[in-house]
């Protein structure tokens, strides 16, 4: 491996020759058909095969032309997938360090990769983010290749930068990685995964959560994004960000159970509050490569928040789960079939007789049957409760100290709830067990 000397003497003629080259070069540039031209016309040019990837090795693009398997690994390189011990191989030589630190292509021509190739690293922003290979298969190198290949990887760095994706996300190993989770552009095989994560040495805190901040697209008065990430890493040290779909995804790491320290929950309370802000929380999880379905279970607490409540706070998948369970239920079945019919009944005989016993029963058992916790919430006497129990108990036909039981009531309640066909208020329903507590002085 070594780093070619790109202020080596060209002759007259190869002068001239790279010049012509560089006028092909710019004209894809300015063509303004994107990536893919720039990588034809640069195979034209160069007659060798190459590919752009990453710093996590996603292939961004690649040259289309026939290659023999046996003589180069091309296979995987169109399915995204690249050779895993060829990478380890390579960062055990001190390739990749060699590659990114260097304003110089890089030639490599190791025994296991059977021809030379040569590597230049891509920058967006001053910014390492990724590489271009080129391999020695159709013909030999020449000097102007070398000179070429120089302003070839600048303008497809250039061509990185004019998409968001690449140029705000793509940016360190930690966010590449991050958005290929997002992406799930990972391979499936799981070892794969936890070899990447092993050869970038990327260690995680034991427990691990995803908040999604999503701006209010129906006021002109949020900032940018951007901006928005940038005042948000002040305030979560313990995080990482990108931009993803329009959202910012934070990826907040803690060897504590509590994600947020009260200061911080407090301080970011008011930033989503003034930047017209609606922010998911997921559970915590454990499993770095399960991320997405935790970024799934945070943009589900916002979708109900949302709904329910609509203000700019911080909304836990914890206080959601059941409604994200009956959304997903409700796409298959009807979910009212799975309420109490009992309750119904109790719902019917308030309507008709201008009782409140529904609303009696939802307190006594979101309040874990205790009296007097229940006839606090309902300001009223604990004997006048005791009553409205008994009577509840003679209008269902049931005993209401059956474990079971109370659990199918208050699941029933919620069904209700989500699919708002009760006689509560929405707002109030959906924040009592917070009232409750607020009422209780907890």
């Amino acid at each position: 491996m070594y780093v070619v000397k790109i202020d080596d003497e060209l002759t007259k003629e190869e002068h001239y020759e790279l010049s012509e080259k560089l006028n092909e070069l710019l004209e894809a540039t300015y063509s303004q058909r994107g990536l893919k031209q720039i990588v034809a016309t640069g195979f034209e040019i160069l007659k060798n095969p190459f590919f752009i990837c990453d710093l996590y090795f996603n292939i961004l693009d690649y040259t289309d032309c026939e290659i023999d398997e046996e003589r180069l690994k091309w296979k995987g390189i169109t399915q995204n997938v690249m050779d895993y011990n060829s990478l380890m191989r390579l960062k055990e030589e001190g390739a990749f360090i060699q590659v990114y630190s260097q304003n110089e292509p890089v030639v490599h021509n190791y025994a296991f990769n059977k021809m030379r190739s040569i590597a230049m690293r891509l920058e967006i922003k001053g910014k390492v983010a990724g590489h271009i290979v080129i391999y020695e298969y159709f013909k030999s190198f020449t000097k102007v290749d070398y000179q070429f290949i120089k302003y070839m990887a600048g303008a497809i760095s250039n061509e990185l930068m004019k998409d968001s994706s690449y140029s705000h996300a793509v940016t360190d190993v930690f966010d590449s990685y991050l958005m290929s989770l997002l992406n799930e552009s990972l391979p499936a095989d799981s070892s794969y995964k936890d070899g990447k994560m092993l050869y970038y040495d990327l260690k995680f805190k034991r427990n691990l959560c995803v908040l999604v901040m999503q701006t209010d697209t129906s006021t002109s008065k949020s900032f940018s994004l951007y901006y928005l990430k940038e005042r948000l890493s002040e305030l979560i040290y313990n995080s990482k960000m990108v931009v993803y779909n329009n959202r910012i995804i934070v990826f907040i790491e803690n060897d504590n159970q509590e994600m947020l320290t009260k200061n911080t929950y407090i301080k970011l309370r008011k930033f989503i509050e003034s930047n017209y802000i609606y922010s998911g929380m997921s559970n915590v999880f454990h499993d770095i490569t399960i991320m997405k379905k935790h970024y799934y279970q945070s943009l589900a607490a916002i979708r109900f928040g949302q709904k329910y409540e609509h203000k700019y706070k911080i909304y836990e998948y914890k206080e959601y789960y059941l409604y994200d369970m009956f959304y997903v239920i409700e796409e298959h079945d009807e979910l009212l079939h799975y309420c109490d019919p009992k309750l119904l009944e109790l719902i019917e005989y308030d309507e008709k007789n201008g009782t409140n016993y529904a609303e009696s029963l939802y307190t006594y058992i979101s309040s874990g049957m205790d009296i007097a916790q229940s006839a606090v919430i309902l300001n009223i006497h604990r004997n006048s409760l005791s009553y409205r129990i008994k009577r509840i108990e003679e209008i269902m036909s049931l005993d209401l100290k059956e474990a079971k039981l109370g659990f199918n009531l208050y699941l029933s309640f919620q069904m209700l709830a989500y699919c708002e066909k009760y006689p509560f208020k929405v707002k109030e329903y959906v924040n009592f067990d917070l009232k409750r507590k607020e009422q209780l002085g907890r």
